[in-house]
């Protein structure tokens, strides 16, 4: 199933990416590499599900009925965000989330130790976070975790499938509009990419 649904991410985020900061295909790669061991981490992964857990499962609970939410999210965010966020077939795959660099692997694909600038690194950290609720994105993400193995899998599939259907998409934009994700990123950007 992840291989799948992380194809069909891939593809659009190859179609949609739209960041200005200016980098080199290797400083992107090494970005987004990073960015993938980063936000699969456990550690990162609480950290999320701190910033989005209130927010959405009061809306969850409310609107759509959905009693255990926090305990649910809780659960089954850490294999979620591991599929979507890893940079092997994922969203921080440099072949996608570099795509607008027009990089040709082929030749770019040197493993030559490569300097990030801090300032490219925050900002395309933080124009990656225009596209976390994007409704094409979105949708297709649903849909393959719907019905591309992961829900397939549960005790309750239709009922996976309509919580993922109303819970991606508000996680998502609680992520997006976190004020805490420039501090998030410049640290990130420092110990984890490296940058100067």
């Amino acid at each position: 199933m992840e291989g799948k649904m992380i194809f069909v991410l891939s593809v659009l985020l190859c179609s949609s990416q739209l960041v200005t900061a200016e980098m080199t295909c290797q400083e992107c790669k090494k970005v987004a590499e990073a960015a993938g061991r980063f936000y699969t981490l456990d550690e990162t992964i609480e950290e999320e599900i701190d910033i989005f857990l209130n927010a959405t499962c009061s809306d969850l609970i409310e609107e759509y009925d959905f009693p255990d939410c926090f305990q649910e999210l809780m659960n089954s965010w850490p294999p979620v965000a591991k599929a979507i966020f890893n940079s092997e077939e994922g969203w921080y795959n440099p072949i996608s989330w570099c795509e607008d660099l027009q990089c040709n692997w082929d030749q770019d694909n040197q493993e030559t130790e490569t300097e990030v600038k801090c300032d490219s690194c925050v900002e395309r950290m933080q124009g990656n976070l225009f596209f976390f609720d994007d409704a094409v994105i979105l949708s297709d993400i649903i849909y393959a975790f719907q019905y591309q193995g992961f829900c397939d899998s549960s005790d309750k599939p239709e009922l996976c499938r309509k919580r993922f259907l109303y819970g991606l998409p508000r996680i998502m934009r609680q992520l997006k509009n976190d004020e805490m994700s420039e501090k998030r990123h410049i640290q990130f950007c420092q110990a984890e990419a490296n940058c100067i």
